[in-house]
């Protein structure tokens, strides 16, 4: 990872974070998208984000789903996690799951009746 590096992925995710800011000063979309930066300047294949939305406003949201369509046009895969994700291009594929474990995890029992079978 080099400065320039992590220049370029400041601007690609639209941030420029105060070089001597805490990362908890930061607001919640500055926060994950400085994270995301710092991926992104490691060149990956691949960026996984959890929880996209926590803490930030509408716009904020916007701005890091924004930041996240920008990594992915540079082709790097980005797998995002979110309670309530945004309306998305035909190229985003998008997945729904269950909201709670219980709701996909057999139970034990069930798990022996279906062996026993």
């Amino acid at each position: 990872m080099t400065a320039e590096g992590i220049e370029s992925a400041c601007a690609l995710t639209g941030i420029d974070p105060p070089a001597d800011a805490l990362v908890e000063e930061l607001d919640p979309a500055t926060s994950t998208l400085l994270a995301v930066a710092l991926t992104v300047a490691e060149r990956p294949a691949a960026v996984v984000v959890d929880d996209v939305e926590r803490g930030c406003t509408a716009p904020q949201r916007d701005q890091v789903w924004q930041a996240l369509d920008r990594v992915r046009g540079r082709g790097i895969t980005v797998l995002a996690a979110a309670t309530d994700p945004p309306v998305r291009p035909a190229a985003v594929v998008t997945v729904g799951l269950p909201s709670l474990s219980g709701d996909r995890l057999p139970e034990p029992e069930e798990d022996e009746e279906e062996i026993a079978r």
